[in-house]
Formats: structure tokens, C-alpha cells, sequence
């Protein structure tokens, strides 16, 4: 889980947003852009294809702030409007299931020896590996849990589950990547 997605934003910057400040809305959504650009890249693919959906994302957002309820957290919020693009995307395109892998973060330096970092990688392979194989239901629901803190009963709500079909999709999905993963643990 992230520091930056725990806080949530205040009702004040919500009510601007809500009243048509741009600046405002751009602070509001700021602190979520690249977890959300990751989900969405995760999900649909290709570079463009999760940059066209981001565009709807925030279209959606910017339009939807006015039904927006301080009943629920607004990151949970934000990210089951992602899900949604998502899942809109996949319908309209018939997407492939098959993800991407997604590259390390440039830049990030190790200090672990040359072959603890080469066994690490090719952990994170795997993993990724594992991800993508996992059917789409169990996929959404750890891609989810892994971009986010949305809690299994927001992830519930997000897409449209009960609570303990989004713990029984966690849960085979961690049995298959443990498995994939079985000579690295």
C-alpha cells in the first residue's frame, strides 16, 4: 500500500472540484495518477490504449464529482470509476486477455549483490507471469489490491462482487502465483 493513496483528499478540495475548478480537480486526481495509469496499463495492454482510457477516467471523474458521496473513501471511488473505464474498454475492443509485462522502475538502484538482484528479477518475472495467466475476475481483483488500498470490500463493491467471491478470487490467485512462483520461495 502506498502513504500517498492512505490520506484522503479533504472535503474542501472535493467541493472546488465539484464547483468546476480545474486547478482544484487537478490536485484532487495529482496524488492517484500513476497508480492509476499502472492499473490501467496492466489491464488493457498497450501504451495508448490505457492513455486513451486515462482520458476517460478523468472525463468520468470531472463529470461524476457532483454524485460523489463523503460516505465512502474517494480513492475507492476513483479507482472503481478505473475499474469501470476498464472493464468498458475490454467490452468495446474484446481485448486480449494476455498482459504485458510491466518493466521495473528505471532508475532504482540496488544494493543487493549481482545475483540476489538477477534472482529477484526473475522472481518478479514469474510473478508477473503468474499475473497474467490468472483469469480476468482473479486478475482484477489482485491488480486491484496491488494499485491501491482499497480494502476486499471495496474491491467488492468496485466490481460488482459479494465480499466473499472477491476473497475466494484473492485466494486462488495467490495458490497459482505461489505456485508459479514454487522454486524461487
Amino acid at each position: 500500500m502506498v502513504d500517498s493513496l492512505r490520506s484522503e483528499p479533504t472535503p474542501e478540495l472535493i467541493e472546488r472540484a465539484r464547483n468546476g475548478d480545474e486547478k482544484a480537480f487537478a490536485e484532487l486526481v495529482r496524488p492517484y495518477r500513476a497508480r492509476l495509469f499502472t492499473l490501467l496499463l496492466s489491464e488493457l495492454q498497450h501504451r495508448e490504449d490505457a492513455e486513451d482510457a486515462m482520458q476517460d477516467l478523468l472525463f468520468h471523474t470531472w463529470n461524476g464529482l457532483h454524485g460523489y458521496t463523503e460516505r465512502g473513501r474517494f480513492t475507492a471511488w476513483l479507482f472503481t470509476i478505473a475499474y469501470r473505464t476498464v472493464a468498458s474498454e475490454r467490452r468495446a475492443a474484446g481485448r486480449s486477455k494476455r498482459l504485458p509485462r510491466i518493466a521495473p522502475s528505471e532508475g532504482v538502484t540496488s544494493h543487493a549483490a549481482p545475483d540476489q538482484e538477477l534472482m529477484a528479477r526473475e522472481l518478479s518475472s514469474r510473478i508477473q507471469d503468474a499475473i497474467a495467466e490468472l483469469p480476468a475476475r482473479q486478475r482484477h481483483v489482485v491488480l486491484l489490491r496491488q494499485t491501491t488500498d482499497m480494502t476486499f470490500a471495496e474491491i467488492a463493491t468496485a466490481t460488482r462482487q459479494p465480499l466473499n467471491t472477491v476473497l475466494s478470487h484473492m485466494r486462488y490467485a495467490l495458490q497459482k502465483i505461489r505456485l508459479a512462483t514454487r522454486e524461487h520461495v
